[in-house]
């Protein structure tokens, strides 16, 4: 019997981004990288309380003067 997968859901989230880092090409000044380590904090509504962190890769682009995120990876590294 295949197992039904629940979502997850918690009571409590929190996630805090640490050593964030951008660069920026001064060949396209219009884009950039920005990376950053993250480390959260969940506190599900069954099951114990839990810690798990890992990276955000972020290439950003400025649209009429205002950066956004063109793409974005994260990586759940940190368990």
């Amino acid at each position: 019997m295949a197992s039904e997968s629940k979502p997850l859901r918690a009571t409590s989230t929190w996630r805090w981004a640490l050593d964030v880092f951008v660069t920026l090409d001064p060949a396209e000044p219009d884009k950039g990288m920005l990376t950053a380590r993250y480390v959260g904090f969940m506190v599900p509504w069954e099951g114990r309380p839990h810690v798990h962190g890992g990276t955000y890769v972020n290439r950003m682009r400025r649209d009429g003067g205002e950066w956004r995120i063109a793409e974005q990876r994260v990586t759940f590294n940190f368990r």
